[in-house]
């Protein structure tokens, strides 16, 4: 699998739905490419942003907690 996504392309939509990326990490695996962010911001756009991030075909999963 081609790791073809990067914490800017995270970014901008983040910015695009009204939410801020306070702290990242990424972590690179064989087959994937994880990263686990903090985010802040208004909690009704953490739903909107869920399903714009899975609407890509090269983002796998979101798990927020």
């Amino acid at each position: 699998m081609k790791k073809t996504v990067s914490l800017e392309d995270i970014s901008q939509l983040l910015i695009a739905e009204g939410i801020d990326l306070v702290d990242s990490s990424t972590y690179d695996h064989t087959n994937d490419r994880v990263f686990e962010v903090r985010l802040r911001g208004p909690a009704r756009q953490f739903d909107v942003l869920r399903s714009a991030l899975l609407s890509r075909d090269d983002v796998l999963g979101v798990y927020l907690d």
